[in-house]
């Protein structure tokens, strides 16, 4: 007989296993990305069947046995049913997803990503804010979090504070109009602008911001080309965005 323990942790993968199981990746802010299995959850009358599908959020359960975990009871906080009905809504939720994913550690606290999910899908689920504009707060959200927060106030190659027309991914922030070159992409004022009000803001106070739909539509773009440079070893995330058509 294992060990029990019950940890909060939501559902980044899943993966069917036999007939009626699966294997999860869940995450949880006490113990990181940690991976569970799940006996007998495709079954129509199983109590766990819930908390097994993506996005699943709650309570749960776990038995352990020489280090390998089975989810033996769950308890829904918030099943984001609302982000397996729309196809935008499903597309940039699991982009989320896959993402943490690939940055979260195994067996390490991680309260902060972990609030930075949940409280993204919490918002990706509301009709009145465009899901481009929730997934580029997240991204934008995870490079600061992660180390990788661009700088926005001046050219980070020569230090000019006017004419910052371009940003560099690799440089890490905006470059001037004397010094850039090919590798560099341009952005507006107004996306740049954006970028300091997502980074600098309070979570909610955010997405009282209210860019216009040629505005959101540029900030995606850049918000995800300056995430792809960290993390596309990890996800391709420009190519997600092509496949399912997201700008």
């Amino acid at each position: 007989m294992g060990q029990s323990i019950k940890v909060h942790g939501i559902v980044l993968n899943k993966t069917d296993y036999r007939d009626n199981d699966r294997i999860l990746t869940l995450f949880s802010p006490e113990m990181g990305k940690l991976t569970v299995s799940a006996k007998g959850v495709k079954k129509q009358n199983s109590k766990l069947r819930a908390g097994s599908e993506l996005f699943a959020f709650g309570a749960y359960v776990l038995n352990e046995t020489k280090g390998r975990y089975t989810v033996t009871a769950y308890d829904s906080v918030e099943p984001f049913v609302e982000l397996r009905d729309d196809f935008d809504r499903l597309a940039f939720g699991t982009l989320m997803l896959k993402i943490t994913d690939k940055t979260a550690l195994r067996g390490e606290e991680e309260p902060e990503l972990f609030s930075l999910l949940v409280r993204s899908l919490d918002k990706l689920r509301e009709e009145n804010i465009p899901p481009s504009f929730t997934a580029s707060v997240f991204l934008l959200r995870l490079c600061t979090l992660t180390g990788y927060e661009p700088v926005l106030d001046r050219c980070v190659s020569c230090g000019e504070k006017n004419e910052l027309l371009f940003l560099s991914p690799a440089l890490g922030g905006t470059v001037c109009k004397t010094c850039t070159n090919s590798e560099h992409f341009a952005v507006s004022g107004a996306c740049l602008y954006s970028f300091r009000r997502i980074i600098s803001s309070d979570f909610d106070d955010v997405f009282l911001f209210k860019p216009t739909e040629s505005q959101r539509k540029e900030l995606f773009r850049a918000a995800a080309a300056y995430t792809s440079y960290f993390f596309d070893e990890k996800i391709k995330i420009l190519d997600y965005i092509s496949k399912y058509n997201l700008i």
